[in-house]
C-alpha cells in the first residue's frame, strides 16, 4: 500500500511538473527590421533598412496543453532611414522611434507531448511612444517627439516552433511581424504606419498550481 501511494503521489507530481497549463513567464530578444508604410507615394526618396534590437518580458496564462493567452511588454526602437536623392549633394535622415507595446496575444500550439510544437501568436497591441528624435546627415539629433502621438494600436502575429522542455518549460523560435493600425504622426502630412519584423527567441517557464 505504501508502494502504491508514492508511485501515485510522484505520479502526480510528474504530471504537474510536464504540464503546460496553468501559468506562464518568461523573456524574449528580437533582431529586428523596420521601417514606415506612408499612405502616399514619396518621389525623391531613396529608403533604407535599418535594424534594431527589441528585448522585452511575457507572461501568460494556458488553459490547456494547446491553447492559452500571453501578454507582456516589448522594449522595440523603430523608425526610418532615408535619402533625399533630389538635391545634392543627397541629404541622409535617420528617424529614431523608441515605443514600448503591450501586447495581448491568442496563443495556439500542437501538442506539446512532444519535444517541438507548432506555435502561433496573434493580436492586438498597445504601444506607448518614449522618445522621438531625427538626425540629418549625421548631425545631432533633435527631438521630434511633439510630431508623433504618444499612444498607438497595432497588431501582430507570430508563427514557428516550441522547444518543450522535460524541466517545465519551453522555448520559442519565432518569426514575428507587427503594423500599426493608425497612422502614428500628430499632424496630417506624411501619414505612416509603423512595421517590423523579425526572429524572436524567448524562454518560458511555467509555474503549475
Amino acid at each position: 500500500m505504501k508502494k502504491i501511494f508514492l508511485i501515485s503521489f510522484f505520479s502526480i507530481i510528474g504530471f504537474q511538473a510536464f504540464s503546460q497549463r496553468g501559468l506562464e513567464a518568461g523573456a524574449l530578444i528580437q533582431p529586428q527590421i523596420y521601417g514606415q508604410l506612408y499612405t502616399e507615394a514619396i518621389p525623391d526618396r531613396a529608403t533604407k533598412i535599418p535594424y534594431s534590437f527589441a528585448i522585452g518580458i511575457n507572461v501568460g496564462y494556458n488553459f490547456s496543453d494547446y491553447f492559452g493567452l500571453r501578454s507582456g511588454f516589448i522594449y522595440s526602437p523603430q523608425g526610418e532611414k532615408y535619402t533625399v536623392t533630389s538635391v545634392d549633394p543627397e541629404v541622409a535622415y535617420e528617424l529614431n522611434l523608441d515605443y514600448i507595446q503591450l501586447p495581448l496575444y491568442l496563443k495556439l500550439n500542437s501538442s506539446t507531448d512532444n519535444k517541438l510544437s507548432f506555435l502561433l501568436l496573434v493580436g492586438p497591441h498597445i504601444s506607448f511612444l518614449n522618445n522621438a528624435t531625427l538626425t540629418q546627415d549625421s548631425d545631432k539629433p533633435e527631438s521630434v517627439l511633439g510630431d508623433y502621438n504618444r499612444i498607438g494600436y497595432g497588431a501582430s502575429v507570430a508563427l514557428g516552433f516550441q522547444f518543450n522542455l522535460d524541466q517545465g518549460g519551453n522555448i520559442n523560435f519565432l518569426w514575428r511581424t507587427a503594423a500599426s493600425l493608425d497612422p502614428i504622426q500628430a499632424t496630417e502630412t506624411l501619414l505612416s504606419r509603423n512595421i517590423s519584423t523579425g526572429f524572436q527567441l524567448a524562454y518560458h517557464y511555467f509555474i503549475n498550481f
